[in-house]
């Protein structure tokens, strides 16, 4: 008998509002925010790839006023070049812990912000400030970092579990964190995962990267993820860069929030 397991209604609004971003009648998917290229640090979370649907919204308003320009009047892919140009976007961790936030709240009335820690952060006044603004502070590393999640098993596969990936140093990939989204059981066993994630693919160009969902087919529970049937934009695997990310990564590993 199958069954599937789901996130909650209220974090699947929040990756609704992300996928479907709608400005001035248009909608398209938020852009990918690559946090690599920003020195920005006590910015505004909308500034930094950390700002929630409605925030990357307004902040993209107030920009059009500032310079003039008539939003109504741009197609799809001009909005989305509008939002690149300007730094607005969402990057992985920020996409991670406003779905997860809104899955705390729904699943356990806590926020997820009393939940975290920044074990990482030495300095005590910035880990005051990361306290006092989590979302801008939060990253993969903080995700991933045993104070906050711990390793589950692929047997034991939940929505809201994360896929975490650390870089290796001399690689052009950054640290990645895919959310599962929902998750087929065939006789209470886990046989496939679909996961959602602000990504960026190199065939991508300048404005079709954002918001991207995959799917895994369990193909064996004894083996790793990485050995699991990854498909994501029609491409399997070696095809998948996605599974590239995983297959080059220092360190990948399913993990869930200790607050879930």
């Amino acid at each position: 008998m199958n069954n599937t397991l789901t996130l909650t209604t209220q974090a699947r609004d929040i990756i609704a509002g992300f996928e479907q971003m709608t400005i001035a009648g248009k909608t398209f998917s938020c852009p990918y925010f690559n946090n690599k290229r920003s020195r920005a640090r006590a910015a505004l979370a909308v500034m930094i790839g950390k700002g929630t649907p409605d925030a990357i919204v307004q902040e993209a308003m107030l920009l059009a006023k500032k310079h003039h320009v008539q939003l109504a009047e741009l197609t799809e892919d001009a909005l989305k070049t509008f939002l690149v140009e300007h730094n607005l976007g969402i990057d992985c961790s920020g996409f991670a812990y406003h779905v997860l936030a809104a899955e705390v709240q729904a699943k356990t009335n806590t926020s997820l912000r009393s939940c975290l820690s920044f074990p990482l952060v030495t300095n005590p006044f910035r880990r005051i400030l990361a306290k006092l603004r989590p979302a801008e502070n939060t990253n993969v590393k903080s995700l991933g970092h045993d104070n906050n999640s711990q390793v589950v098993e692929l047997t034991d596969i939940h929505p809201g579990d994360m896929v975490i990936l650390f870089s290796q140093t001399q690689t052009a990939f950054v640290d990645h964190v895919l959310l599962v989204t929902d998750v087929v059981l065939e006789n209470d066993v886990p046989v496939s995962f679909s996961y959602a994630h602000s990504y960026t693919w190199p065939t991508d160009g300048k404005i079709h990267h954002g918001i991207k969902r995959g799917q895994v087919l369990i193909t064996d529970l004894t083996n790793s993820l990485i050995d699991q049937q990854w498909i994501e934009a029609g491409q399997t695997n070696k095809e998948n860069y996605t599974w590239k990310s995983l297959s080059d990564a220092a360190y990948v590993g399913l993990r869930r929030l200790r607050c879930l």
